[in-house]
């Protein structure tokens, strides 16, 4: 998700691999259907100086393989056959022992973690914030889990 030149670096693993070798991993699907990165940014917007701006689709960062259809023409292009793209939807457990630490966590790592510190931020009242957001997600045994979407991606040498 983070090659600057996805097929090169595509082409580069199929170079290593032995005929019939294969390739699997999982990527993010739209930011728009992972609650998880999505919710959090939302909770932040009204600490903001100015909303972030989405990068250009493909850009490289955690959604440059969102659409399945470039993903597998990528693969392609770098010499893999037998590409498949197989949804999969779920629940992702964010970090942390509470509601506090996920919170603490979420303006320390990730793609909110760069807005806020990008526009100095005073990070108190976004992790209040985002504690309430997160109570909506809250489960049963103390952990923090949102809504997620990923491909898993297979493909043969």
């Amino acid at each position: 998700m983070f090659f600057a030149d996805p097929v090169a670096a595509f082409a580069n693993l199929h170079a290593q691999m032995v005929p019939g070798g294969g390739l699997t991993f999982a990527c993010w699907q739209a930011l728009k259907q992972n609650n998880w990165a999505r919710a959090p940014m939302a909770a932040a917007l009204p600490f903001l100086s100015e909303p972030p701006t989405a990068p250009p689709p493909g850009t490289p960062g955690p959604f440059a393989f969102e659409d399945a259809d470039r993903t597998r023409a990528l693969l392609t292009d770098a010499g893999w056959r037998d590409v498949t793209i197989t949804p999969w939807t779920g629940k992702l457990q964010l970090s942390g022992d509470t509601i506090e630490d996920a919170a603490v966590r979420l303006t320390r790592f990730g793609p909110l973690s760069r807005v806020l510190e990008e526009q100095g931020v005073d990070m108190a009242p976004v992790q209040a914030a985002l504690q309430t957001t997160l109570a909506d997600f809250l489960e049963a045994d103390g952990k923090v889990r949102m809504p997620a979407a990923a491909w898993i991606v297979t493909a043969t040498a």
